[in-house]
């Protein structure tokens, strides 16, 4: 079936001398993305039999990865980077760029076959010689931290913080140790007593902590209604004034 426009980045006809020595005779993100592209079998949308011709699959594919790499991932994104792009318009080989929705759809289509095209991938990598299986490498995302730059801790704080948070979980133990040793030679009958008994103690104080926050309460309203009977006092609404007894 016939293309829209012949798969050929090379014609002279139809590029100019500048576009052709900054893409071709030197090293360029969009010729690995060319050559990408042209290697992964790209079976991932069947042509139809109606309408116009499909756009050339490669040259999509490679315009959608050239301009992922340059961070637009976009579909509208993309079409405008192609626009002003000179590696994009190498790859487009003076094809008009699709619209935003042809974009979409081969988006669409790479992701549903993302696992196949990883595998494709990795073996032209390994075909590049670019796997050396000697060292592991493993990447992360670097996200911004939700915590106070004021308990930012550097490694000798937070190295001597630790010794001296140790140092005194020692002296603790030195000081209890003797009250631990004689608990373990207790007996468990003794032992019970023991635990029964500061078990009391503790509710008693308790009790008396509860009774004496109930004193508080009770003086702080004995206090206020003290004041709002000096207040009605000096406004004068005294109860023999307003007993209506005493006016007659």
């Amino acid at each position: 079936m016939a293309q829209r426009n012949p798969d050929a980045p090379n014609q002279i006809v139809l590029f100019q001398e500048l576009l052709q020595d900054k893409i071709e005779h030197k090293p360029h993100a969009a010729r690995f993305f060319s050559y990408l592209a042209e290697e992964l079998d790209l079976t991932y949308y069947e042509r139809l039999r109606m309408g116009a011709p499909p756009y050339t699959r490669r040259i999509v594919t490679a315009v959608i990865f050239y301009a992922m790499y340059h961070g637009h991932y976009a579909a509208q994104k993309i079409c405008r980077f192609a626009e002003d792009s000179i590696g994009a318009q190498w790859i487009l080989s003076g094809m008009r760029m699709p619209s935003y929705k042809t974009v979409e759809r081969t988006i669409d289509a790479l992701l549903a076959e993302v696992d196949r095209l990883f595998i494709q991938v990795i073996g032209i990598c390994e075909g590049l010689s670019l796997i050396g299986r000697q060292r592991m490498h493993i990447d992360g995302t670097k996200v911004k931290a939700n915590a106070s730059k004021h308990k930012a801790m550097s490694y000798e704080h937070l190295t001597k913080k630790i010794d001296r948070q140790t140092n005194d979980m020692e002296a603790l133990y030195d000081v209890i140790k003797p009250y631990i040793d004689e608990v373990e030679q207790m007996p468990d009958h003794k032992l019970k007593a023991c635990i029964h008994e500061q078990a009391e103690q503790v509710q008693r104080l308790l009790r008396k902590q509860h009774q004496s926050e109930l004193q508080q309460k009770e003086q702080q309203v004995f206090n206020l209604d003290s004041e709002v009977e000096e207040t009605e006092t000096k406004h004068g609404y005294d109860e023999e004034v307003l007993n209506p007894v005493a006016l007659f």
